[in-house]
């Protein structure tokens, strides 16, 4: 049997199902939506298309995601574990 891993690790790297899965029922239920850290929540980056850049406000981990009625799909930005404060530029506070 093939295990799927829980997290994506690199940047570009496609979110794996269990991130999909837990970013978008927590933006569904407005929980805490990091699937790192579990703990925070996303502040809006740049945005394009269907696409929007998000930011843990705990941890940091940056993601790109589109959401599509019950599909979420995306990509990790940066390394997990990897906070890139030369793009907090990027994202609202508040």
């Amino acid at each position: 049997m093939l295990l799927r891993p829980k997290h994506s690790e690199n940047a570009f790297q496609a979110l794996t199902e269990y991130e999909s899965t837990f970013i978008l029922e927590a933006l569904q239920n407005q929980t805490p939506c990091c699937p790192d850290c579990q703990q925070g929540h996303f502040l809006a980056g740049p945005q394009g298309g269907a696409s929007q850049n998000v930011r843990c406000d705990s941890c940091g981990a940056e993601f790109n995601i589109c959401l599509f009625g019950n599909l979420c799909v995306g990509e990790r930005i940066t390394d997990r574990g990897v906070i890139d404060h030369s793009r907090d530029q990027f994202y609202q506070k508040g």
